[in-house]
């Protein structure tokens, strides 16, 4: 009982944790431009696995601590969910380090992840068996051998293993099956046909990983098949509209953006700004929003969303004139891509005739050049075709633009709800000859990323009888 009632009280604490550290986006003074940027600012604005430092910056090129990746790795386990499935009453009495307490809250991370690995590793790998010693020594920089080791404990197999072409790994290396399975899942790369496993991992590097295990992670969470809402994956920010400004006043303009939208939402969330904490967040948020709209801020759709959301003094003809001045600038979309213009659209139909801004959203989206413009469009419409019962024209879309899209992640969202939809009218039979039929044709060409094949044929194993 003692040790599922402090599991429990930890799992509350991470939960907590997230909650409070979930509405801000931060940029760092010093990964602009470096080669991990995209995956250090989703870390950061997403899931903040790996903390920055109080001077604002990252440190990309510092070695990462035994004890923060473990428990990066253990809070990306967490918000998977994957730790739903492990029963407190399963974790096990041999936990042996000397220099960690079992069930201390400071090493918690540690002998937690241990169980985990023991319990749902589908590989021979022990956390014993990566960190064999009697001290765990938890600020020691991990290497990248213990750090592929620990990543590939907890992600699934590849569909295929690729040839080893890497100069300083053999077959007597301890582990070698299973640094070449997670090679082979792109999950780590090396160097100059070098994968340098003797070296310290960087917190760069960490993220890179971290953003590809959680990427793997959603195959193990693959449960019954579900409708699910596509989100377009936003590598800049966090944030539901954002269009990348330039010029002079461009970083500027879009910190107090960001400061004033994270005021927003958490007060919209929370309510309030703890007292202790209101130096980090924007005094007159709204205020903020207008200053920009006067300076010409180039996020116009931004700004109006969240105007439109928040400020409860506009008339309604100003919210009309807010709605009329986006769905203008949208019509100019035509090789452009902006983060949220679905997220406008269905905020603009709540307020003026969904039909009306429907019939102009269908016109964008066919006026539209490339994917980019197309996709937050389109999924727009999407939702309007659900909402109206459309399966035809629901499915015909999903379609073109599952055909349309590079992006495996949204090409895995798009074939869910096609074959979810598709199941329901034309039958199980009918979608699994659909799928197999993909699933060959991906096969079949060499370009095909592993990790399609790998989304078609879960939905197989899905829709195939038990």
């Amino acid at each position: 009982m003692k040790k599922k009632s402090t599991k429990m009280i930890l799992s509350i604490l991470i939960l907590i944790l997230s909650l409070q550290t979930s509405f801000g986006y931060i940029i760092f003074a010093d990964v602009e431009d470096h080669w991990s940027e995209e995956y250090i600012i989703w870390d950061s604005n997403n899931l903040r696995l790996i903390e920055g430092f109080e001077d604002g910056t990252f440190k990309p090129e510092e070695k990462i601590s035994r004890i923060d990746f473990v428990a990066a790795l253990n809070n990306l386990l967490h918000s998977k969910g994957l730790y739903k499935e492990t029963d407190a009453d399963e974790f096990s009495e041999d936990f042996t380090y000397t220099d960690i307490e079992q069930y201390s809250q400071d090493h918690f991370h540690i002998w937690e992840l241990s169980n985990y690995i023991k319990i749902k590793a589908n590989t021979a790998i022990s956390f014993k068996g990566i960190f064999d010693s009697e001290e765990f020594n938890p600020l020691k920089p991990i290497t990248r051998y213990e750090a592929a080791l620990l990543a590939r404990a907890i992600t699934t197999a590849p569909v295929k293993l690729e040839e080893a072409t890497y100069t300083d790994i053999h077959k007597g290396l301890p582990f070698y099956k299973e640094i070449i399975e997670l090679v082979s899942n792109g999950i780590m790369t090396g160097f100059n046909n070098s994968l340098r496993l003797e070296e310290e991992i960087t917190r760069a590097e960490s993220a890179v990983i971290l953003k590809r295990i959680y990427n793997d992670l959603d195959f193990l969470s693959i449960g019954e098949l579900q409708y699910a809402t596509v989100k377009i994956n936003n590598t800049y920010y966090s944030q539901p509209i954002f269009e990348k400004a330039s010029g002079e006043k461009a970083i500027a303009q879009e910190k107090s953006f960001i400061n004033a939208v994270t005021t927003l939402d958490y007060i919209s969330f929370v309510g309030y700004i703890p007292y202790n904490e209101r130096h980090l967040y924007d005094s007159k948020p709204l205020e903020t929003l207008w200053r920009l709209k006067q300076e010409g801020y180039e996020n116009l759709i931004g700004l109006n969303y969240y105007l439109i959301k928040y400020d409860d003094s506009l008339m309604a003809d100003e919210v009309l004139g807010l709605i009329q001045e986006g769905m203008s600038y949208i019509e100019g979309l035509s090789s452009r891509d902006i983060e949220g213009v679905n997220e406008f659209l269905s905020l603009a139909s709540y307020y003026n005739s969904s039909e009306e801004i429907f019939k102009a959203a269908e016109k964008l989206f066919m006026q539209s050049q490339d994917i980019e413009a197309m996709l937050p469009i389109g999924l727009y419409i999407a939702e309007h075709y659900k909402e109206n019962n459309n399966i035809e024209a629901l499915l015909a879309l999903y379609e073109e633009l599952y055909e349309k899209t590079d992006d495996i992640e949204l090409k895995g969202q798009l074939i869910n709800n096609y074959i979810y939809y598709a199941a329901e009218t034309k039958g199980r039979t009918s979608v699994l000859e659909k799928l197999n039929t993909m699933r060959n044709k991906a096969i079949e060409d060499p370009a095909t990323e592993e990790k399609l094949i790998f989304i078609l044929t879960a939905l197989i194993k899905q829709l195939s009888p038990r």
